[in-house]
């Protein structure tokens, strides 16, 4: 228990990270290409940003999670965000159809009005 408090005079304020009130959580939800049929896997989270609501598509055909992605819009005409990496166009546009088919529970996931990730996940539809 003393080397407990005398390590507190090694510990500067600088090196104390403290949340903000305005720093936000938000998680990002990877569905994988057999959970919404396109071949490439895509993300979906509640807005976390000044930007409008999107979801992102990863930029590679890999069943595994990369990180690198583009965003797409939702919204009627979804529009695309960044480049596209590997993906091709047709491949883009059954990404189009399955934000249309899911665009309400997409848009509600986003804005906030369905919080829970599990009933979005479940209730997603596949292409």
């Amino acid at each position: 228990m003393k080397n407990i408090k005398n390590r507190k005079k090694f510990i500067s304020e600088s090196e104390i990270s403290i949340p903000k009130k305005t720093d936000q959580l938000f998680e990002m939800a990877n569905i994988i290409q057999e959970d919404s049929g396109l071949p490439m896997i895509v993300y979906i989270s509640p807005k976390n940003a000044a930007h409008g609501p999107r979801i992102k598509v990863q930029k590679d055909y890999s069943t595994r999670v990369s990180g690198d992605f583009f965003s797409l819009t939702i919204e009627a005409d979804p529009k695309i965000k960044g480049e596209m990496g590997e993906i091709k166009i047709s491949d883009v546009k059954l990404v189009k159809k399955w934000i249309k088919i899911n665009i309400t529970l997409l848009l509600d996931y986003w804005t906030g009005k369905e919080r829970s990730t599990k009933k979005v996940l479940n209730d997603l539809k596949k292409i």
